[in-house]
């Protein structure tokens, strides 16, 4: 820039520029007695402004640069009033109060009364909320002068934010429309679903606790948003954003009826401006609510889920179990993970945790309970689709409580064996129906437990084998004179007759599951015995054997 541009003469106010109307009397709106005109800051609605001054001046007569008094010492009345600039339409009403008079916003006389510096004290109160402009007018003789004129004057453009929002109508969108019941703990009323919609009622309020219709009416909509926190002393971790909206302010009240929360557990929520900046002037919150819920789990997913073999043997233990097929009446177990979901069957409900105390027990199922609460399921899907009868009590509960909104569960049974043979069944299908205290349940349900094949009743842990199994000794003969080898032949039904069970890899007997009686002809007790036996015989292939001792000459 050149030195000409630099010191260019610029003009950057008026409209068009370099234009402004000068007035040679006026009021203006200070904080002090003697002070210029002051920017009144953002404001409270329903509370009154510090201490503000009405001016009145004039240009003096010797020198119109100049101001000096133009109400000195004396108590008149004035027309005072607002403008609503943002929403642009003022709520029916005087809804401005200047000292202890309501003023309307076309202007309403108040008694002021002026000191020696022609300035008035006064306090200004809004009642509703938005951007709003103090005005004041008067004609008066001025001081020294014989003209009348007219003062006029309006304060800068200010906004007042509302004091408050109430919350109000916390009930269940859907039918029947339950009301919260405001559970104290875990062992109180239930109310929604994790993630199930439920409607809420804010109202927003000035700190006399009269309804501000303003509100929502903005240029570009003010609204609410709610912000949960978990009720302490409940051992409760999980706290996701509330989901939802409200609807449209009418007369500052608004309705939402889809807030979700999604998880288990008792809430208040806490009302604020949804952008956290009402017209650039900050934030205004509400009142917290009084307690919210019990929200409970709206469903149970299985996963991980596999039957594990002959659990009862030694070195079976579940997970992995042993082999194929488990024989009636001999324990195998169902192994899986259960999880408590919200109803949109995705998100895990962490607050769904086992608790010794009652009052902190937000898992409303207990897989270890007597019983059977995981309702363990089985049925043959072969020709004919038979339905297996399940022993779950002989074999003990199941293990795995809820921790984090998931139970990693074991549970031992068998299909119990008849009295006489029956099966196979190398078409097992087991499954689980549980459902806890609250009704969650399964949402997916993959196995028909019923001889028809229809409707599904059970989730499908896995498949495996069940047969109806026995021992055959066979019978032997040999010298006295050397051992005798005894073979062992584990069998199973095959619907027909009995055959090997070439699957039987794990089964096992001792030397003192091997009993003597009926002794015949001269061989008498103890004479003869198993042969320096291992601690265990096993079978390899449904095959074992093991050998008597010589029982000696004349025997």
């Amino acid at each position: 820039a050149t030195s000409s541009d630099r010191y260019a003469t610029a003009c950057n106010f008026g409209a068009p520029a370099c234009t402004f109307t000068a007035d040679t009397a006026g009021f203006v709106f200070s904080d002090t007695t003697i002070g210029s005109a002051y920017t009144i800051p953002a404001q409270v609605t329903g509370i009154a402004t510090p201490t503000l001054y009405l001016r009145a001046l004039q240009a003096a007569t010797n020198n119109p640069a100049v101001c000096t008094p133009a109400i000195i010492g004396q108590t008149t009345a004035v027309n005072m009033g607002y403008v609503c600039n943002n929403p642009a339409a003022c709520q029916a009403g005087n809804l401005a109060t200047i000292n202890a008079t309501a003023v309307a916003p076309g202007g309403t006389a108040v008694s002021l009364t002026f000191d020696a510096n022609g300035s008035a004290p006064i306090t200004a109160r809004y009642d509703d909320v938005g951007q709003i402009t103090l005005n004041a007018n008067k004609t008066v003789t001025p001081f020294g002068g014989a003209t009348a004129v007219t003062l006029n004057g309006s304060s800068n453009a200010f906004v007042v934010k509302p004091d408050h929002f109430d919350l109000s109508g916390i009930q269940q969108t859907a039918a029947p429309n339950l009301a919260n019941p405001a559970a104290a703990d875990a062992t109180g009323v239930k109310f929604v679903k994790a993630g199930e919609q439920f409607s809420v009622t804010v109202t927003a309020k000035n700190a006399l606790g009269a309804t501000t219709a303003n509100y929502g009416q903005e240029s570009t909509a003010e609204s609410v948003k709610l912000t949960s926190a978990l009720v302490a002393g409940l051992g409760l971790t999980g706290n996701p954003a509330v989901g939802g909206t409200f609807g449209a302010f009418t007369n500052g009240v608004a309705t939402g009826t889809a807030f979700t929360w999604n998880e288990a557990g008792i809430i208040t929520l806490t009302p604020s401006v949804a952008d956290a900046d009402y017209l650039g002037a900050g934030d205004a919150t509400g009142t917290t609510s009084g307690n919210v819920g019990r929200f409970y789990a709206a469903q149970l997913a299985l996963s991980g889920s596999v039957i594990a073999n002959r659990t009862g043997l030694a070195g079976c233990a579940a997970p992995a179990g042993c082999g194929t097929f488990t024989y009636m009446g001999e324990q195998m177990s169902a192994v899986f993970n259960l999880t408590a979901k919200a109803a949109d069957g995705t998100t895990t409900l962490q607050n769904y945790s086992y608790s010794v105390t009652a009052a902190n027990n937000f898992a409303k199922l207990d897989p270890m309970a007597i019983g059977n609460p995981l309702v363990l399921g089985a049925v043959d899907t072969g020709a004919p689709r038979t339905v297996a009868t399940l022993d779950t009590i002989t074999y003990g509960v199941a293990s795995g409580s809820f921790a984090g909104g998931i139970a990693s569960i074991t549970a031992p049974f068998a299909v119990t064996r008849g009295g006489s043979a029956s099966g196979p069944f190398d078409a097992l299908d087991v499954g689980i129906a549980p459902a806890d205290s609250d009704g969650a349940a399964l949402a997916l349900l993959d196995l028909a437990v019923n001889a028809g094949g229809s409707p599904n009743t059970h989730g499908k842990v896995g498949s495996t084998k069940a047969r109806h199994g026995r021992l055959k000794i066979s019978n032997a003969h040999g010298s006295e004179l050397l051992p005798l080898t005894i073979a062992v032949t584990a069998q199973y039904w095959n619907g027909t007759t009995y055959v090997t069970n070439t699957l039987d890899n794990n089964s096992t007997f001792a030397a003192a599951d091997v009993l003597f009686s009926n002794y015949q002809k001269n061989l008498a007790a103890g004479e003869t015995s198993v042969v320096a036996p291992p601690a265990s015989v096993g079978f390899v292939n449904g095959v074992a054997s093991y050998k008597l001792a010589k029982p000696g000459a004349g025997n």
